[in-house]
């Protein structure tokens, strides 16, 4: 794959992103205000570049102009709407996608420019409820939720499907997509 996806933050759940993304040999750089976990992720090879804060110029210092997406995935929904409104600001074109921890905050980022954005509650809570009804493994349906396939159609650039096309969708995992056609 020839795309390059910024992840902003890091938290809990970013681990797994980070992951993901080394597994599906994707280009990506972390952006993040942590110095001491931007120094351990150094240390183990990772692109970082860390800020003080998510600017414009933090977005540039992190490859934004070669990037075909940016992740939000902090905790922080406040946080989260900086970011996306920033990534957005430099790039409207640009695919986004976050996380929200606070339904109420979903709307926000989705007007701040999120065309992804995973509500982790909600995330959560069906991924118990799938557990126990199934019996499966929650690590097996968190990859699932999580999938490659996920990542991978985050990071590549949006398909060209008409002008002004808008599609808006909640899946049953806690994940809203909007998939107007920003290129």
């Amino acid at each position: 794959m020839s795309g390059h996806l910024i992840v902003v933050g890091y938290d809990t759940w970013t681990d797994a992103v980070i992951e993901l993304l080394r597994s599906s040999k994707i280009s990506y750089s972390i952006l993040l205000t942590d110095k001491e976990a931007a120094e351990n992720l150094r240390s183990e090879g990772e692109e970082v570049v860390c800020v003080s804060d998510f600017n414009e110029q933090a977005f540039r210092d992190a490859g934004i102009d070669r990037a075909d997406a940016v992740l939000v995935a902090t905790l922080d929904d406040q946080q989260n709407i900086l970011a996306v409104l920033t990534a957005t600001d430099i790039d409207e074109t640009m695919t986004v996608g976050t996380f929200t921890s606070r339904e109420r905050d979903g709307p926000k980022l989705r007007r701040a420019g999120a065309d992804v954005i995973v509500n982790l509650g909600q995330a959560v809570a069906e991924l118990i409820a799938e557990t126990a009804l199934t019996g499966a493994e929650p690590q097996q349906l968190l990859e699932e939720i999580l999938s490659e396939e996920t990542i991978v159609e985050l990071a590549q650039p949006a398909q060209v499907t008409g002008e002004g096309t808008e599609s808006h969708e909640q899946s049953d995992a806690g994940i809203e997509n909007d998939a107007t056609t920003k290129r």
